[in-house]
C-alpha cells in the first residue's frame, strides 16, 4: 500500500561513485507538528561497477533539482512511498 508523507525538506545528500561501489541520495522530510522528520531514499544502487543510465541521471538530476529549490522556498513537497519503507516512488511540490 502506498502512502504520501507531506512536509518542508530538511536535509538532501547524494553521494557515492561507481568506485565506492555505490551510489545514493537522501532527503529529510520535517512533517508539521512531529518532533522527528522523516528518512527517504530516492535512491540507493549498489553499482558493481554499471554506471546509472542516461535516464536515471535524468530522473534524479530533477528530483535533486526539486528538493533543492524546495529547501530554498521553504516549499512544502509530498513524498509518495510504500508504507514502512523508506524508498521513494515519486516526489512532488506541495500537498
Amino acid at each position: 500500500m502506498t502512502v504520501e508523507t507531506t512536509g518542508t525538506v530538511n536535509y538532501v545528500k547524494v553521494g557515492g561513485s561507481s568506485q565506492a561501489g555505490d551510489d545514493f541520495a537522501f532527503t529529510q522530510i520535517q512533517q508539521p507538528g512531529q518532533p522527528l522528520a522523516d528518512f527517504f531514499m530516492l535512491w540507493w544502487k549498489l553499482t558493481e561497477r554499471q554506471p546509472a543510465m542516461p535516464t536515471d541521471w535524468v530522473i534524479r538530476s530533477m528530483q535533486v533539482s526539486l528538493l533543492r529549490e524546495a529547501i530554498a522556498g521553504k516549499l512544502t513537497v509530498t513524498i509518495l512511498h510504500e508504507q514502512n519503507s523508506p524508498f521513494v516512488i515519486n516526489v512532488r511540490l506541495g500537498t
